[in-house]
């Protein structure tokens, strides 16, 4: 289940400025209050000469200034909350490996392209995952295998947003989502990927990038569902013989 954080936005902002409000109307008192003695000079004298009128006036300062530095304390207190929060909240969405979209945000995706007003009548859908990964791993180390998949993120990240939605599925699967696709602009994507890949593998001779892949146009496969759609591209990728 994922958890809609912008519903608690103007929960923040309401109480943020209902601590800045009580903050001038304290301000407002004190000016006030500082006002009369200066203004008054009948009042003054009160205030010097009778301990009756002194005493509380001077608790009433008191309490004014200490109210303001409560308010501060709290308001700053406030603001390092929502700071957490906002962290908290892009790392659920993020993958820590990688650094780009995980399974949550994947999950938004299909949330967003699942409801009833959704348009998915030119969406395509491409799965891609690294297809030596494992051998890597086997090969010469976990690490090293992990390095391959931050820089295939860092590299698939590049050429996928200007595209569309791209993010890491869960283990070694990748999503691409694209709006209003064609054929020929798919296919322009993994151009690029392929070009980019290659230019990398030049430099890593040792641990290069091998990729296996599989996409599905709405334009072809006419489906109502967007689930059907990543069904459709998830069965020709583990069903197809590379």
């Amino acid at each position: 289940m994922v958890i809609n954080m912008n519903k608690y936005k103007p929960i923040f902002k309401n109480y943020q400025l209902t601590k800045f409000l009580q903050i001038g109307f304290s301000l407002i008192l004190l000016v006030l209050d500082i006002l009369l003695m200066v203004l008054y000079p009948d009042y003054r004298n009160k205030l010097s000469e009778n301990p009756l009128y002194f005493i509380p006036q001077l608790i009433v300062i008191l309490f004014i200034i200490g109210n303001l530095l409560f308010l501060v304390v709290d308001l700053t207190a406030f603001g390092k909350a929502v700071q957490e929060r906002d962290t908290l909240k892009h790392a659920a969405y993020v993958d820590e490996l990688t650094g780009m979209p995980n399974r949550l945000s994947c999950d938004l995706v299909f949330q967003m392209y699942g409801g009833e007003s959704a348009k998915i009548d030119h969406v395509a859908c491409a799965l891609i995952t690294i297809s030596n990964l494992s051998a890597t791993n086997i090969a010469l180390g976990r690490d090293a295998g992990d390095q391959i998949l931050i820089d295939f993120c860092n590299i698939l990240e590049e050429v996928g947003d200007d595209y569309g939605f791209v993010g890491r599925n869960g283990g070694n699967e990748f999503l691409l989502v694209i709006e209003n696709c064609t054929r020929k602009h798919m296919e322009s994507f993994f151009k690029q990927l392929d070009t980019r890949l290659k230019r990398y593998n030049v430099l890593a001779l040792n641990n290069p990038i091998e990729i296996n892949y599989k996409y599905v146009l709405n334009d072809d496969l006419h489906a109502d569902r967007f689930s059907a759609i990543i069904t459709a591209a998830y069965n020709q990728l583990h069903n197809a013989d590379f």
